[in-house]
């Protein structure tokens, strides 16, 4: 039991320090407020029409075409 009573105080103490720390953030802090902007750059906006092509890759596949498995034989 006294194990039990160590336990509890000292989580009762720890949330009590976070409370205590809350309430002293909300009581002193004062948030800043004004306009926020954020510049994207123009490149960033353009989306290209075809993904760069990666070295070894094999082209994907045309409309009707099946797919190859990648499970590595197993059906689905």
């Amino acid at each position: 039991m006294p194990t039990l009573v160590r336990l509890l105080s000292a989580l009762v103490l720890v949330v009590g320090a976070i409370v205590a720390v809350m309430l002293a953030l909300v009581t002193f802090v004062e948030p800043r407020q004004g306009p926020i902007t954020v510049e994207v750059p123009v490149p960033a906006l353009e989306t290209p029409s075809v993904p760069p092509a990666v070295p070894g890759a094999a082209a994907p596949a045309a409309a009707g075409e099946p797919v190859p498995s990648t499970t590595g034989g197993i059906a689905p």
